[in-house]
């Protein structure tokens, strides 16, 4: 699927959050003859295993007032961003 969009235009591929570079890495595991098996994942620790817990969360809060909310919050020394 993800070929096909590409195949479409490479804006439309960004649009769906991948480059070329993610197709051809993508094309690597998946086996182009039916009869074989994809390729078995590593045994060894990956790097989600070895990266330290974030320090920094998140809090999502619903409001009716996003800017009111948004301005206490920085007047308060808080780092807030809005995704709307």
């Amino acid at each position: 699927m993800l070929t096909d969009i590409g195949n479409a235009g490479e804006a439309l591929l960004a649009a769906a959050g991948y480059t070329g570079d993610d197709l051809a890495d993508l094309d690597e595991l998946v086996p182009h003859d039916p009869e074989q098996a994809p390729p078995n994942p590593g045994t060894s620790a990956g790097p989600a295993e070895r990266v330290e817990p974030p320090t920094v969360w998140g809090v999502v809060v619903t409001c009716e007032s996003e800017a009111e909310l948004l301005e206490r919050l920085t007047e308060e020394g808080q780092s807030v961003r809005a995704l709307m």
